[in-house]
C-alpha cells in the first residue's frame, strides 16, 4: 500500500538535492568566512562571495519547495495526526532559518547581526539532523 503522505520520488529527491546544496555551501562559507582574513584571504574572500550567491538561489528554490509542501504533506499530515512533533519542528526551523536569512539581508543593524548569524548557523546545522529524524519517525509511523 502507498502511503499518500510520502513526497513524489522526483520531488523528494530535487527537495533532498537542494538542501544538500544549501547546507554544503553553508559549511564552506563558514570555512572561507573563518579564512579570509589569512594571506591568501583574497581568494577566500571571492570564494564566501560567490558561496553566498549560491546559497541565496538555493534558497529561493527551497521556498518554492517548502510553499509546495505545506499544503499537501504538512496539513494531511497534521489533520491526520501523524508524525507532528517532528513536523512542528520541522516547520518552526525552516521559520528561524527564513527569518534570520531575511534578517541578515535587509537589516542593517551591527548589533543584531551577529545574533542573527550565530541563530542561523545553528538551525543551519541542525536542520539536517531534525530532517533525517522527520523521515525515520515518519517512515515508522506510516501505514503498512
Amino acid at each position: 500500500m502507498c502511503d499518500p503522505l510520502r513526497l513524489n520520488r522526483w520531488f523528494r529527491r530535487g527537495l533532498y538535492g537542494v538542501l544538500t546544496l544549501m547546507f554544503v555551501t553553508g559549511m564552506i562559507w563558514l570555512v572561507a568566512d573563518w579564512k579570509k582574513s589569512a594571506p591568501d584571504g583574497e581568494m577566500w574572500q571571492s570564494m564566501a562571495a560567490w558561496l553566498l550567491m549560491a546559497h541565496g538561489g538555493g534558497a529561493m528554490i527551497t521556498l518554492l519547495l517548502l510553499g509546495a509542501i505545506l499544503p499537501v504533506h504538512a496539513y494531511r499530515s497534521w489533520r491526520g495526526r501523524r508524525n507532528r512533533t517532528s513536523g512542528a519542528i520541522m516547520v518552526t526551523m525552516n521559520a528561524v532559518l527564513i527569518t534570520t536569512s531575511f534578517g541578515l539581508y535587509y537589516m542593517g543593524s551591527e548589533a543584531i547581526r551577529p545574533w542573527l548569524s550565530d541563530i542561523h548557523i545553528g538551525a543551519g546545522i541542525c536542520l539536517p539532523i531534525f530532517l533525517v529524524a522527520h523521515i525515520l519517525l515518519g517512515r515508522r509511523t506510516a501505514p503498512v
